[in-house]
C-alpha cells in the first residue's frame, strides 16, 4: 500500500464523529474535514480574570450588536415559544412544579435541544463572513459557540436520550461527544505518520496510535499497525503488530448491534480472544532477545516491548492505562465506557467521574469544561450557575428545558435543605436574558413572551415593555421584518411545516399578514390580563392617530379604552374638516368611522333621529371592544350621541344631494331642535337652512312646518341675543361661521364676529318671510 493510499484510509477513520459533529467541523473550517473545534485545555488555559473579561466582552456585543444576532434570537425564540406551548399539556405537582413529562413530551423537548444546537451551528458561517470581527473576536466567537454547542450536547446524551429512557448503554455516546467537543488526534499528524517510509521511528508514533486507540478511531489505529506487519524487518514485531490488528479488525461496537444482548455476547467472545492473544504477546516479547533486529538493541527492544503492552492494556482495558494513556477527564471519561466498562449505563457515569477527576481534575477556569462536569454529576443548580458566566442566552434556554424535565424541581415549603433550589433560578435566568432583549426594541414581542414565562416578576416587567413600545408604523415595519425572518429561518412552527406549504394560497396570505404593532401589543395585553395597560396603549395610539387625521381609526381605539372625552373632540375634528375643507372632507371622515360606532340603536334618541327600521347594530358595535358585551354597551353609552349628530348629518348632505329635500328639511331640524348638534355648531347649521325654504304652494308642500320655523327663529335668538347685547362671542358660538365664510388675516375678532352676525341677520329674515309665506297659505 502506497503512502497516499494509506492516508486516504486513515482521515476517514479519525472522522468517526456523529454527523452533527462533523457539521461543525466543516462550519468552523469549511477546507478541513478535521479541526479540533475547543483548543485542548493546554492551549487555553485562561486565568479566572481573563474568563470574566471575555464574557464581559461577549455580554456586551450580544446587547449592542443585534444587527448580527437577531435572526439567532428569533430563531430560538420560535423554540422557546413552542415548548412553552406543549409543556401546557403537561400537569404539575402539588408546589407547582412540572410533573415528569410524557414519552410524547420527551420525544419532543428532545427535539427541541437539537434545534437549539443546530440555530448555533447557523451562526457559525455568519461568524466566519463578518468582516467586523477583529481575527481574535472572531475565534472567540466560534469557540464560544463550540461550547455552548457541546453543553446542549451534553444535556441532550445525559437527560434527554435518543430512546426518551435512557435505559441503554451510554459508552459509544460519551465517547462520540467525546469527539465532538475536542477532535483529537489531529488528521495532519496521522497524515505526516502514514507518508514515512518508517513511520515506527517517528517520536509521535506510539503516542498517536495509543490516542487513535483511545478515542475508538480503530480504522486509523488498523491503518498504522498494518504498515508496522507488512514493512518492519522484526519477525516478532511483525506478529505482534498483526496480533494487534486482528483484535482492532474484530472489535464489536454497541452501535452495530441491534440488542444489547447481542452486543454483551459478542464482546464477552472478544475478550477471550484479547486475552488469548495478550498471552501470546508475552511469550513474544519473551522471544524478542533471540530476534536478530531487537536482541542487538536492548532499549529499542524495551521501548517496543513497552509501547505494545500499552496497546493491549488499553485494548483489554486496564483502568490505570487509560488514565496514564487520557490528556485530560472526557477523554478518559469518553474511553471509559468503551474499553473499561462497556456496558456502562447513565446511572453509573457520576461515579465514574468521580474516580477519573482525582487522576485528571476538571480545569474550573474554564467554565465550560465545569459546566460538563456539573452535568454528569447531576448537580443541575451548579451547573446553571456556571453557564451564566459563559452565556446569558444558553442559561435561559438550558434552565428552561431542564425545569420542563422536571429536573429543576421546586422544594417543598418546609424544606430547610441547604442544596435544595426551586424554580426561581429559572425565573432568574430567563430575566436575565430579558434584559438583555430589551437593548433592541424591535424584540419587544420576543421579550414579553420570555417574561410571560416568568410568574407575576415577569408580567410585572412587562408592563413597562408594552409602555415602551414604538406604536409608530415604521417601527411596524421594523418588527415584522425581524419576525419574518424568524419566521422563515424557522419555519414558525417545528411541527406542520408541511401542511402550511400545501394550504390554499389565499389562507396562506391570510397567515403571513402581519399584524400592526398596535394589535400585537393590545393582544398581549388582553392575554395577560393587563387591562390598565391596554387602556393606556389605546389612549396613546388614538392620540397619535388623530395627529395623523385618521379619524375613524381613532374613535374604534378611543371606544376600547372608554375615553368619551377624546371621541367629543374627534367629533370636533371632523366638524372642524367641513368648516376648513369642505364637504367632501367631511363626508369620508366621517366615513371612515365603523358604522356600528356612529349608528348604534341603544336609545329613545337613536329611535327618533334613525326611525324605527334601522338595522339594530348593537351586537356588532359590542363585539368592537374587547372589555366584554356589557361593558362596551356601557362605554358608548357617554358618546353616542356625538357620533350620532355626525352620522345624521352626513345624511342630511346625502339626501340633500340625491334630490330628497323634504328628508333632508326634516332631518336639519330634527337636529338642531333635538340638542344632539354641538351649540358651537348651530350657526354653521342655520345657514344650511336658507336653501330649504322655497316658497310652498299649498301646505303639504312646505318642506319647514310654521311650528318649525317658530323653533328655528327661536334657537337663532338664543343663539345671537347675549352677542348682540355685548358685542362680544363669550361661548365662541359663531367661530365656526365665521372661519366658514372666510375673510382677509388682517380682520380680528371682533370683524369676524360682526360678519357672522350679519350672515345670521340674513337667516333671520328668511326665516321671518317663509312664516309670512306659510300664514297666506
Amino acid at each position: 500500500m502506497d503512502s497516499t493510499a494509506q492516508a486516504v484510509q486513515l482521515q476517514p477513520a479519525l472522522a468517526h464523529t456523529t454527523g452533527q459533529s462533523i457539521a461543525l467541523s466543516t462550519a468552523f473550517a469549511p477546507n478541513s474535514n478535521l479541526i479540533a473545534l475547543v483548543p485542548s485545555p493546554l492551549e487555553t488555559q485562561l486565568t479566572p480574570s481573563t474568563t470574566q473579561q471575555r464574557q464581559l466582552v461577549y455580554a456586551a456585543q450580544f446587547a449592542v450588536d443585534h444587527s448580527h444576532r437577531r435572526e439567532f434570537i428569533v430563531h430560538s425564540y420560535t423554540l422557546f415559544a413552542s415548548l412553552q406551548k406543549i409543556a401546557q399539556d403537561g400537569t404539575t405537582d402539588i408546589y407547582g412544579a412540572p410533573s415528569q413529562p410524557t414519552q410524547d413530551q420527551l420525544s419532543y423537548y428532545n427535539r427541541i435541544i437539537r434545534l437549539y444546537q443546530d440555530a448555533l451551528v447557523q451562526q457559525l458561517p455568519i461568524i466566519q463572513a463578518d468582516t467586523t470581527l477583529s481575527p481574535s473576536l472572531k475565534s472567540h466567537q466560534l469557540t464560544h459557540h463550540a461550547d455552548l454547542h457541546s453543553i446542549l450536547s451534553l444535556t441532550q446524551l445525559l437527560y434527554l436520550p435518543n430512546d426518551g429512557r435512557g435505559d441503554g448503554l451510554v459508552g459509544e455516546e460519551l465517547l462520540d461527544w467525546v469527539n465532538t467537543v475536542d477532535r483529537a488526534p489531529s488528521a495532519e499528524e496521522g497524515e505526516e505518520l502514514a507518508d514515512l517510509s518508517r513511520p515506527w521511528e517517528h517520536p509521535n508514533f506510539w503516542p498517536y496510535l495509543h490516542r487513535c486507540i483511545l478515542r475508538a478511531h480503530l480504522l486509523s489505529s488498523s491503518t498504522l499497525l498494518s504498515l508496522l506487519a507488512s514493512s518492519h524487518p522484526s519477525p516478532i514485531l511483525r506478529d505482534l503488530a498483526t496480533l494487534a490488528t486482528d483484535l482492532l479488525n474484530t472489535f464489536p461496537r454497541s452501535t452495530a448491534f441491534r440488542t444489547e444482548a447481542e452486543f454483551l455476547h459478542k464482546l464477552r467472545i472478544w475478550k477471550a480472544e484479547a486475552n488469548k492473544s495478550e498471552k501470546r504477546a508475552e511469550e513474544l516479547f519473551a522471544a524478542a532477545e533471540e530476534d536478530e533486529v531487537l536482541g542487538a538493541d536492548d532499549d529499542l527492544r524495551l521501548d517496543f516491548e513497552t509501547s505494545f503492552r500499552c496497546l493491549f492494556e488499553l485494548l483489554n482495558g486496564s483502568e490505570s492505562r487509560v488514565l496514564e494513556v487520557a490528556e485530560d477527564w472526557r477523554e478518559a471519561l469518553g474511553a471509559w465506557g468503551v474499553w473499561v466498562n462497556p456496558g456502562g449505563r447513565r446511572e453509573g457515569v457520576p461515579a465514574t467521574l468521580q474516580l477519573i477527576t482525582k487522576s485528571h481534575p476538571v480545569d474550573s477556569t474554564l467554565p465550560s469544561e465545569a459546566v460538563q462536569s456539573s452535568l454528569i454529576l447531576g448537580d443541575v443548580p451548579r451547573a446553571l450557575q456556571q453557564s451564566n458566566l459563559l452565556s446569558t442566552w444558553l442559561v435561559a434556554h438550558l434552565s428552561d428545558l431542564l425545569y420542563h424535565l422536571g429536573v429543576l424541581d421546586s422544594p417543598p415549603p418546609s424544606s430547610s435543605s441547604s442544596n435544595s433550589y426551586s424554580t426561581d433560578l429559572r425565573t432568574h435566568f430567563l430575566l436575565s436574558y430579558t434584559d438583555l432583549l430589551q437593548s433592541d426594541p424591535t424584540l419587544w414581542r420576543v421579550t414579553v413572551d420570555y417574561l410571560a414565562a416568568c410568574g407575576e416578576e415577569g408580567r410585572a416587567r412587562m408592563r413597562g415593555v408594552l409602555k415602551g413600545v414604538e406604536l409608530s408604523s415604521e417601527a411596524a415595519e421594523r418588527v415584522g421584518e425581524v419576525e419574518k425572518s424568524g419566521a422563515e429561518e424557522q419555519g414558525m412552527d417545528v411541527e406542520g411545516a408541511s401542511e402550511k406549504e400545501n394550504a390554499d394560497p389565499e389562507q396562506r396570505e391570510k397567515e403571513n399578514r402581519q399584524p400592526s404593532v398596535v394589535e400585537e401589543v393590545l393582544r398581549v395585553c388582553s392575554e395577560q390580563g393587563l387591562e390598565e395597560e391596554m387602556m393606556s396603549v389605546c389612549k396613546v395610539w388614538s392620540e397619535q392617530l388623530i395627529a395623523q387625521k385618521r379619524y375613524g381609526e381613532a374613535v374604534s381605539f378611543c371606544v376600547r379604552a372608554g375615553d368619551s372625552k377624546r371621541i367629543a373632540r374627534i367629533a370636533d375634528r371632523v366638524l372642524e374638516e367641513y368648516v376648513v375643507h369642505g364637504q367632501e372632507s367631511f363626508i369620508a371622515h366621517v366615513d371612515s368611522i365603523p358604522t356600528s360606532l356612529l349608528r348604534p340603536p341603544s336609545s329613545s334618541l337613536h329611535r327618533d333621529l334613525f326611525g324605527a327600521s334601522s338595522d339594530d347594530l348593537t351586537s356588532a358595535s359590542r363585539a368592537s371592544s374587547p372589555m366584554g358585551s356589557d361593558e362596551g354597551a356601557g362605554l358608548q353609552a357617554p358618546f353616542s350621541s356625538r357620533l350620532s349628530f355626525l352620522a345624521r348629518y352626513r345624511d342630511f348632505f346625502a339626501f340633500y344631494a340625491r334630490g330628497d329635500r323634504r328628508q333632508a328639511a326634516g332631518l336639519l331640524v330634527l337636529l338642531l331642535t333635538s340638542g344632539v348638534a354641538p351649540k358651537g355648531f348651530y350657526a354653521v347649521m342655520l345657514l344650511d337652512v336658507l336653501p330649504l325654504l322655497s316658497a310652498p304652494t299649498t301646505l303639504d308642500s312646505l318642506l319647514i312646518t310654521p311650528s318649525e320655523t317658530y323653533e328655528l327663529l327661536r334657537i337663532l335668538e338664543e343663539l345671537t341675543s347675549p352677542i348682540s347685547a355685548t358685542g362680544v362671542d363669550i361661548y365662541g358660538h359663531l367661530d365656526s361661521l365665521a372661519r366658514l365664510l372666510g375673510g382677509g388675516e388682517e380682520e380680528t375678532g371682533e370683524m369676524r364676529t360682526k360678519r357672522a352676525l350679519r350672515q345670521l341677520e340674513v337667516v333671520r329674515g328668511e326665516l321671518a318671510r317663509h312664516l309670512g309665506r306659510c300664514c297666506c297659505l
